[in-house]
């Protein structure tokens, strides 16, 4: 018996690293996912990229194919990643691990602000 899929999933600004959720999972009728991934694209007034995947028993090795992508107002081909809030993370990350004796070296307004961090304090 051959079962497919269609997950609909919505991206925030079409960003894989930016809010993103599960619109629906519809059984069988790709019609239907185009119609619920069209819907929920101008529902959001296009501030998510919305993409429908099938996933089928059929397909090998369970391989997944995009069937549709719809794009935010950004107009993006496809889901893509955030390198500036990668970018961003990644320095936070690593201004969180200095030591206190690294710490020492910064300025006292960015030191003051790392250690409310560190302990939780911020708003």
């Amino acid at each position: 018996m051959i079962t497919t899929v269609y997950l609909i999933e919505a991206f925030r600004w079409g960003a894989l690293n930016e809010h993103r959720y599960v619109v629906d999972v519809v059984f069988l009728n790709k019609t239907y996912a185009l119609k619920l991934a069209k819907e929920a694209s101008e529902n959001r007034d296009h501030t998510y990229g919305i993409q429908v995947t099938r996933f089928s028993n059929e397909d090998e090795q369970g391989e997944k194919y995009v069937v549709a992508y719809f794009p935010s107002k950004l107009n993006e081909k496809e889901p893509y990643t955030n390198y500036k809030k990668e970018d961003m993370m990644l320095l936070v990350s690593d201004l969180l691990s200095l030591s206190e004796h690294s710490l020492s070296k910064l300025p006292v307004w960015l030191k003051k602000r790392i250690i409310e961090i560190k302990d939780k304090k911020y708003e």
